[in-house]
Protein backbone atom coordinates (compact mmCIF):
# COMPACT_ATOMS: atom_id res chain seq x y z
CA UNK A 1 0.00 0.00 0.00
CA UNK A 2 0.97 3.33 -0.93
CA UNK A 3 2.15 6.45 1.28
CA UNK A 4 -1.22 8.04 -0.22
CA UNK A 5 -3.64 5.09 1.22
CA UNK A 6 -1.77 4.95 4.60
CA UNK A 7 -2.60 8.93 4.90
CA UNK A 8 -6.13 7.86 4.29
CA UNK A 9 -6.40 4.75 6.71
CA UNK A 10 -4.96 6.57 9.59
CA UNK A 11 -6.87 10.30 9.22
CA UNK A 12 -9.82 9.69 7.71
CA UNK A 13 -13.26 9.17 9.26
CA UNK A 14 -15.71 9.41 6.70
CA UNK A 15 -17.32 6.21 5.13
CA UNK A 16 -15.26 3.67 3.78
CA UNK A 17 -15.92 4.25 0.35
CA UNK A 18 -13.02 7.18 0.38
CA UNK A 19 -10.63 5.01 1.02
CA UNK A 20 -11.26 1.99 -1.28
CA UNK A 21 -11.32 5.04 -3.75
CA UNK A 22 -8.26 6.79 -3.12
CA UNK A 23 -6.57 3.78 -2.32
CA UNK A 24 -7.11 2.64 -5.66
CA UNK A 25 -6.25 5.23 -7.71
CA UNK A 26 -3.06 6.04 -5.97
CA UNK A 27 -1.74 2.42 -6.32
CA UNK A 28 0.65 1.82 -9.76
CA UNK A 29 -1.06 0.16 -12.43
CA UNK A 30 0.31 -1.61 -15.25
CA UNK A 31 1.28 -0.69 -18.13
CA UNK A 32 2.95 -3.52 -19.94
CA UNK A 33 4.53 -1.25 -22.67
CA UNK A 34 6.01 1.47 -20.44
CA UNK A 35 5.88 -0.09 -16.56
CA UNK A 36 4.33 1.23 -14.01
CA UNK A 37 2.12 4.09 -13.96
CA UNK A 38 0.97 6.10 -11.50
CA UNK A 39 -1.18 9.44 -10.31
CA UNK A 40 0.91 12.42 -9.34
CA UNK A 41 0.58 12.85 -6.14
CA UNK A 42 -0.88 16.48 -6.20
CA UNK A 43 -3.45 14.96 -8.27
CA UNK A 44 -3.96 12.47 -5.52
CA UNK A 45 -4.37 14.79 -2.90
CA UNK A 46 -6.85 16.78 -5.38
CA UNK A 47 -9.38 13.99 -5.75
CA UNK A 48 -8.79 12.93 -2.06
CA UNK A 49 -10.20 16.86 -0.68
CA UNK A 50 -12.78 16.83 -3.77
CA UNK A 51 -14.27 13.79 -2.89
CA UNK A 52 -14.31 14.25 0.97
CA UNK A 53 -16.11 17.53 0.49
CA UNK A 54 -18.74 16.36 -1.75
CA UNK A 55 -19.84 14.46 1.04
CA UNK A 56 -20.93 10.82 -0.32
CA UNK A 57 -24.30 8.91 1.56
CA UNK A 58 -22.72 6.66 4.56
CA UNK A 59 -25.18 3.38 2.77
CA UNK A 60 -22.55 3.32 -0.38
CA UNK A 61 -20.86 -0.17 -0.26
CA UNK A 62 -17.34 -0.02 -1.53
CA UNK A 63 -17.20 -3.67 -2.38
CA UNK A 64 -19.21 -2.46 -5.51
CA UNK A 65 -16.60 -0.80 -6.52
CA UNK A 66 -13.17 -0.39 -8.90
CA UNK A 67 -11.33 2.73 -9.68
CA UNK A 68 -9.19 4.04 -11.76
CA UNK A 69 -9.63 1.74 -15.51
CA UNK A 70 -10.46 3.44 -18.45
CA UNK A 71 -14.12 2.84 -17.92
CA UNK A 72 -15.51 1.51 -14.44
CA UNK A 73 -19.02 1.71 -13.52
CA UNK A 74 -19.74 3.19 -9.88
CA UNK A 75 -23.83 1.62 -10.74
CA UNK A 76 -26.49 4.05 -11.37
CA UNK A 77 -24.55 5.35 -14.46
CA UNK A 78 -21.93 7.03 -12.42
CA UNK A 79 -18.03 6.73 -12.92
CA UNK A 80 -15.24 8.23 -11.93
CA UNK A 81 -12.38 7.04 -14.43
CA UNK A 82 -8.79 7.62 -15.29
CA UNK A 83 -6.88 7.23 -18.39
CA UNK A 84 -3.49 6.98 -18.31
CA UNK A 85 -1.31 9.62 -20.55
CA UNK A 86 2.26 9.15 -21.42
CA UNK A 87 2.54 6.14 -18.65
CA UNK A 88 0.69 8.68 -15.87
CA UNK A 89 -2.57 7.66 -14.81
CA UNK A 90 -4.99 11.22 -14.49
CA UNK A 91 -8.76 11.67 -13.45
CA UNK A 92 -10.40 12.53 -16.92
CA UNK A 93 -14.12 11.63 -15.96
CA UNK A 94 -16.17 12.11 -12.73
CA UNK A 95 -19.97 11.72 -13.00
CA UNK A 96 -21.78 11.45 -9.70
CA UNK A 97 -25.62 12.44 -10.53
CA UNK A 98 -28.37 11.71 -8.12
CA UNK A 99 -26.43 10.22 -5.59
CA UNK A 100 -27.55 12.66 -3.52
CA UNK A 101 -23.75 14.55 -2.51
CA UNK A 102 -24.73 16.81 0.44
CA UNK A 103 -21.28 19.29 0.30
CA UNK A 104 -19.67 21.55 -2.17
CA UNK A 105 -17.36 22.18 -4.59
CA UNK A 106 -13.66 22.27 -3.05
CA UNK A 107 -11.03 24.65 -4.96
CA UNK A 108 -8.92 21.70 -5.00
CA UNK A 109 -10.50 21.04 -7.64
CA UNK A 110 -7.81 22.92 -10.00
CA UNK A 111 -5.55 20.49 -9.27
CA UNK A 112 -6.85 18.16 -11.03
CA UNK A 113 -6.05 19.36 -14.76
CA UNK A 114 -6.92 16.65 -16.91
CA UNK A 115 -10.50 16.71 -16.21
CA UNK A 116 -12.78 16.04 -19.65
CA UNK A 117 -16.21 15.47 -18.17
CA UNK A 118 -17.39 17.06 -14.62
CA UNK A 119 -21.66 15.75 -14.04
CA UNK A 120 -22.72 16.56 -10.50
CA UNK A 121 -25.83 16.70 -11.44
CA UNK A 122 -29.27 16.54 -9.49
CA UNK A 123 -27.53 16.67 -6.10
CA UNK A 124 -28.18 18.65 -2.61
CA UNK A 125 -24.53 20.58 -3.15
CA UNK A 126 -24.30 24.18 -2.23
CA UNK A 127 -21.84 27.07 -1.60
CA UNK A 128 -20.38 28.84 -4.73
CA UNK A 129 -18.76 27.88 -8.14
CA UNK A 130 -15.31 28.21 -7.11
CA UNK A 131 -13.18 30.53 -9.47
CA UNK A 132 -10.47 27.59 -9.32
CA UNK A 133 -12.62 25.83 -12.17
CA UNK A 134 -11.54 27.99 -14.53
CA UNK A 135 -8.29 25.82 -14.57
CA UNK A 136 -9.56 23.13 -16.08
CA UNK A 137 -8.59 23.72 -19.54
CA UNK A 138 -9.67 20.04 -21.07
CA UNK A 139 -12.83 20.48 -19.38
CA UNK A 140 -15.48 19.53 -22.64
CA UNK A 141 -18.45 19.06 -20.58
CA UNK A 142 -20.08 20.82 -17.24
CA UNK A 143 -23.24 19.81 -16.07
CA UNK A 144 -24.51 21.31 -12.02
CA UNK A 145 -27.73 21.71 -12.61
CA UNK A 146 -30.26 21.21 -10.08
CA UNK A 147 -28.37 21.86 -7.21
CA UNK A 148 -28.29 24.93 -4.70
CA UNK A 149 -25.18 26.60 -5.60
CA UNK A 150 -25.04 30.84 -4.75
CA UNK A 151 -23.33 33.43 -5.42
CA UNK A 152 -22.34 34.24 -8.89
CA UNK A 153 -20.49 32.85 -12.39
CA UNK A 154 -16.92 33.26 -11.33
CA UNK A 155 -15.44 35.05 -14.43
CA UNK A 156 -12.76 32.44 -14.28
CA UNK A 157 -15.34 30.17 -16.81
CA UNK A 158 -14.06 32.51 -19.54
CA UNK A 159 -10.66 29.93 -19.59
CA UNK A 160 -12.31 27.01 -19.97
CA UNK A 161 -10.95 26.71 -23.41
CA UNK A 162 -12.30 23.62 -24.36
CA UNK A 163 -15.95 23.77 -23.00
CA UNK A 164 -18.73 22.46 -25.30
CA UNK A 165 -21.59 22.16 -22.97
CA UNK A 166 -22.45 23.63 -19.34
CA UNK A 167 -26.04 23.39 -17.60
CA UNK A 168 -25.89 25.40 -14.51
CA UNK A 169 -29.42 25.89 -14.50
CA UNK A 170 -32.17 25.07 -11.68
CA UNK A 171 -29.88 26.54 -8.82
CA UNK A 172 -29.65 29.88 -7.22
CA UNK A 173 -26.81 31.61 -8.76
CA UNK A 174 -27.04 35.68 -8.58
CA UNK A 175 -25.50 38.61 -10.52
CA UNK A 176 -24.82 38.76 -14.02
CA UNK A 177 -23.44 36.66 -16.43
CA UNK A 178 -19.80 37.47 -17.26
CA UNK A 179 -18.75 38.84 -20.09
CA UNK A 180 -16.22 36.53 -19.72
CA UNK A 181 -18.16 33.80 -21.28
CA UNK A 182 -17.68 35.20 -24.83
CA UNK A 183 -13.96 33.84 -25.05
CA UNK A 184 -15.35 30.14 -24.91
CA UNK A 185 -15.34 29.52 -28.65
CA UNK A 186 -15.70 25.95 -28.07
CA UNK A 187 -19.67 26.36 -26.52
CA UNK A 188 -22.16 24.77 -27.88
CA UNK A 189 -24.45 24.68 -25.17
CA UNK A 190 -24.99 27.40 -22.51
CA UNK A 191 -27.94 26.82 -20.05
CA UNK A 192 -28.45 29.21 -17.32
CA UNK A 193 -32.24 29.08 -16.71
CA UNK A 194 -34.12 28.95 -13.20
CA UNK A 195 -31.68 31.18 -11.05
CA UNK A 196 -31.88 34.07 -10.22
CA UNK A 197 -29.56 35.88 -12.15
CA UNK A 198 -29.70 39.76 -12.82
CA UNK A 199 -29.16 42.85 -15.27
CA UNK A 200 -28.22 42.93 -18.43
CA UNK A 201 -27.23 40.59 -21.03
CA UNK A 202 -23.58 40.69 -22.04
CA UNK A 203 -22.72 41.58 -25.46
CA UNK A 204 -20.05 39.28 -25.17
CA UNK A 205 -22.10 36.13 -25.94
CA UNK A 206 -22.37 37.36 -29.83
CA UNK A 207 -18.85 36.35 -30.31
CA UNK A 208 -19.78 32.32 -29.40
CA UNK A 209 -20.01 31.38 -33.13
CA UNK A 210 -20.90 27.76 -32.62
CA UNK A 211 -23.67 28.14 -29.69
CA UNK A 212 -26.84 26.10 -30.41
CA UNK A 213 -28.58 26.31 -27.76
CA UNK A 214 -28.55 29.38 -25.01
CA UNK A 215 -31.08 29.08 -22.17
CA UNK A 216 -31.78 32.11 -19.90
CA UNK A 217 -35.56 31.76 -18.77
CA UNK A 218 -36.91 32.00 -15.33
CA UNK A 219 -34.18 34.79 -13.73
CA UNK A 220 -33.85 38.12 -13.53
CA UNK A 221 -32.41 40.17 -16.79
CA UNK A 222 -33.45 43.38 -18.07
CA UNK A 223 -32.40 45.58 -21.11
CA UNK A 224 -32.74 44.26 -24.19
CA UNK A 225 -31.27 41.58 -26.65
CA UNK A 226 -28.24 42.76 -27.72
CA UNK A 227 -27.46 43.44 -31.62
CA UNK A 228 -24.42 41.19 -31.49
CA UNK A 229 -26.33 37.94 -30.83
CA UNK A 230 -27.18 38.14 -34.17
CA UNK A 231 -23.89 37.05 -35.40
CA UNK A 232 -24.78 33.58 -33.19
CA UNK A 233 -25.55 31.94 -36.37
CA UNK A 234 -25.76 28.22 -35.56
CA UNK A 235 -28.02 29.40 -33.14
CA UNK A 236 -31.64 26.32 -33.08
CA UNK A 237 -32.63 26.79 -29.22
CA UNK A 238 -32.89 29.85 -28.04
CA UNK A 239 -35.06 30.87 -24.69
CA UNK A 240 -35.49 33.94 -22.82
CA UNK A 241 -38.70 33.55 -21.22
CA UNK A 242 -39.72 34.61 -17.71
CA UNK A 243 -37.31 37.64 -17.60
CA UNK A 244 -37.78 41.62 -18.05
CA UNK A 245 -36.28 42.02 -20.87
CA UNK A 246 -38.00 45.31 -22.94
CA UNK A 247 -37.70 46.58 -25.84
CA UNK A 248 -38.86 45.42 -29.53
CA UNK A 249 -38.37 42.18 -30.58
CA UNK A 250 -35.03 41.76 -32.71
CA UNK A 251 -35.71 41.56 -36.21
CA UNK A 252 -31.76 39.64 -36.37
CA UNK A 253 -34.07 36.53 -35.16
CA UNK A 254 -35.03 36.06 -38.76
CA UNK A 255 -31.01 35.38 -39.62
CA UNK A 256 -31.13 32.51 -37.08
CA UNK A 257 -31.67 30.32 -40.05
CA UNK A 258 -31.88 27.08 -37.58
CA UNK A 259 -33.90 27.96 -34.98
CA UNK A 260 -36.49 25.23 -34.38
CA UNK A 261 -37.08 27.02 -30.72
CA UNK A 262 -37.87 30.67 -29.65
Amino acid sequence: MNRSCLMLLTKSVIPLIIFFLLCEIAEPATDSSAGPAIMPSAESRALSTFILNLEFPSQYNPDQYSYCNEEQDLGYGNVINCTIIDNTWHVTKIVLRDVPLDGYINAAVKNLTYLEILDLANNNIQGHIPSALGNLYHLTYLYLYKNFLNHSIPPSFGDLSSLEQTDLSFNRLSGSIPGELGKLGKLERLELSENELNGSLPKELGKLSNLRTLSLSSNYFTGNLPDEYQNIAPMENFYVAGNSLTGPFPKFVTKWVNLSVL
